[in-house]
């Protein structure tokens, strides 16, 4: 008899200000986190331990007490995006908003939106076009700093105009790509926050939908919206449930209460779009009130979640949220976009990064 094949070893991860300790039966799980997660991998320290046991029967992970099963049909990917929620869900100090950002000479431009909505292809072709790419997906905001940090998460370029420009730089050629060949990484004070959108400027008043995707059964999620007319459920595919939310006190506690209830569960969450973003035939780029900007990026908060670190020290309270991302923008200014090719648009931001670095000059 054969003997049994060794387990990986222990990967330490340090992100920001949060530590954990990653163990797996499985060699590819194993991997598909070094590749992934390359640049926060350290050597196991003192934080707790997420385990995640792909051969069990059923496979399961086990993570700050409780245990769950996976789906054999996507395995690796729900277990990686526990993993990546349970470290995010540890980060105190910061704000990890759902945008990409680049910069130049010290100065940001993120680029805020829904997944699927184009912010890496941009985020490359500004990179492509001179800026510093800091990431293409989470960006870390410092709110007592007033600083964006570098999240060298693997880029997220698997095909179409991403892929493209990601060979054009000379990243390697088969995903996950790492971001480190990209540009020299260094913080750097927000200019310039760019919201995506296909249907005009973006009203925070209106209804919007709101994904949550979890590991194992979604149908009980999907029960468990019980507030209409606050919060109604509006399709489930694929373990992923999408509400429409009516904006308000009520439905954000009712949101945040089905956050709290299926945190193990929950492999990732955020504001969706209404439909799939198709690039516009020209680039429109429009200012957009620091209001209402700073309403509609308090849902892209990524770790935002009750119980989480960040929402223990900020005792729950969601305004206490909204002072935080107010300080660590401070100076900014806000737009909304329509994207258009990416190199045109890419130009564009560029151009608007320029002005707005100018206009802060002038009022500070």
């Amino acid at each position: 008899m054969s003997a049994p094949t060794p387990s990986p070893p222990p990967v330490g991860l340090a992100f920001l200000d949060a530590e954990l300790t990653f163990v797996t039966d499985d060699a590819r799980l194993h991997a598909a986190v070094v590749e992934r997660l390359g640049p926060f991998v350290r050597e196991p320290g003192e934080g707790p331990t997420f385990a995640a046991r792909i051969h069990a029967d059923p496979p399961r992970v086990r993570w700050d007490g409780h245990e769950l099963s996976l789906p054999r049909a996507s395995v690796e990917e729900h277990a990686f995006g526990l993993l990546f929620r349970a470290a995010l869900d540890r980060v105190e100090r910061y704000l990890v908003l759902h945008a990409a950002a680049a910069a130049k000479n010290e100065r940001a431009l993120l680029i805020a939106g829904p997944s699927g909505a184009g912010k890496t292809t941009l985020a490359l072709a500004l990179a492509a076009g001179g800026l510093r790419l800091l990431s293409d997906d989470f960006t870390p905001l410092d709110p007592a700093d007033g600083l964006v940090l570098p999240f060298p998460k693997a880029i997220g370029a698997r095909d179409g105009a991403a892929a493209r420009i990601a060979d054009r730089l000379g990243l390697e050629p088969a995903p996950p790509r790492p971001v480190r060949p990209v540009a020299p990484l260094a913080p750097a004070r927000p200019a310039l926050v760019v919201l995506l959108s296909q249907e005009g400027a973006p009203d925070p008043r209106r209804p919007y939908l709101f994904s949550v995707t979890v590991a194992g059964d979604a149908e009980e999620l999907l029960r468990a919206a019980s507030d209409p007319p606050h919060i109604e459920p509006a399709g489930c595919t694929a373990g992923e449930v999408r509400f429409r939310v009516r904006p308000g006190l009520q439905a954000t506690r009712a949101l945040e209460d089905l956050l709290r209830r299926f945190a193990p569960r929950i492999v990732a969450y955020g504001a969706a779009a209404e439909a799939a973003f198709a690039a516009a035939e020209r680039p429109v780029l429009e200012p957009l009130g620091a209001a209402a900007a700073l309403t509609l990026l308090a849902r892209e908060v990524q770790n935002r979640r009750p119980g989480g670190a960040l929402m223990r020290r900020l005792g729950g309270d969601l305004s206490k949220l909204m002072d935080e991302l107010a300080r660590g923008l401070a100076g900014a200014s806000f737009a909304w976009l329509r994207p258009g090719p990416p190199e045109p648009t890419a130009a564009l931001l560029a151009q608007a990064l320029d002005e707005a670095v100018r206009r802060s000059s002038r009022s500070g």
